[in-house]
Parts: structure tokens; sequence; C-alpha cells
């Protein structure tokens, strides 16, 4: 197979860049009339779409990179708690690729907690050294911290 060369225009159409991205809610909002809240309801607070078909209708057909049918990448930004809210798609499968930004510290960890509830059934069904083993790696099995 030969490689295909590209002008530095071709191959400009085919790069998004994070910050000329805008997120559909600000491609749709003035367009639809939907303010902001009725978006938050339905997803998360930020969705950059990158790459959409080029005929795609929805709400990521603003998206810089024209692709092939029935492939659409966005990027949904959802700080702790406002992720969106529990749905499905009609006639898509969604996939998540999981992005995380630690905030800089001297601790290069992401610590994630789960209810004390879950340490014991891993630990019944696995072993203490699997459990032991997810705590090395950053899970912890803890009550909430009381206001």
């Amino acid at each position: 197979m030969r490689a295909k060369t590209l002008t530095s225009e071709q191959m400009e159409a085919r790069v998004a860049r994070f910050h000329k991205l805008q997120t559909y809610q600000t491609q749709n909002f003035e367009a639809h009339n939907i303010p902001p809240g009725a978006v938050e309801k339905v997803a998360a607070r930020r969705v950059y779409p990158v790459m959409a078909p080029a005929d795609y209708q929805g709400r990521s057909a603003g998206a810089p990179v024209k692709g092939p049918r029935g492939l659409i990448v966005s990027i949904a930004e959802c700080e702790p708690g406002n992720g969106p809210g529990l749905h499905r798609h009609l006639n898509t499968v969604e996939n998540f690729l999981l992005v995380m930004i630690v905030p800089e510290s001297d601790e290069q960890v992401d610590p994630v907690c789960f209810a004390p509830s879950l340490a014991k059934e891993i630990e019944d069904q696995y072993g203490k050294t699997a459990l032991e083993g997810l705590q090395k790696i950053g899970f912890k099995f803890e009550d909430e911290p009381r206001a």
C-alpha cells in the first residue's frame, strides 16, 4: 500500500485543536433556544464534539473534523458529581475513554473511594491479598466523611 501524500490544508482539516473546540452546548443554545440548565439535565456540563460525519444532523454536527459515517468522537468534561445522568442511546453504542487530570501535587495518585461493604465483599470472594493489592494502587474503602 502506497503512502498518501497530504497537503498542509488536507492535514489541518483532520486536526482538532482543543483550544479551538466549542462545546455542543455553545453551538446549540442560541440556535435552538435551549437554556444552559436544560442541557445540564441530560448531558455533562461541557461536551466538545471533535469528529462527526459530514452529513450528521445531531448535537455534534458542529465538530471540526468530518469523519466516517457511524463514528462520533466527543470529549465530555465532568467535574466530580456532575456527570451525565443515566441514559441509553436508541440506535448507537456509546463507549467511554476515561481521561483523568490529576491535580498537580507531590502525590500523583487518583484515589477512588468505595463503600467499606465492597472491601468485605472483595476480601470474602477474592482474598485479603486482592483487597490489599487494590488498596496499594489507590482504591479506598471508607465511609463518606461527615460534615
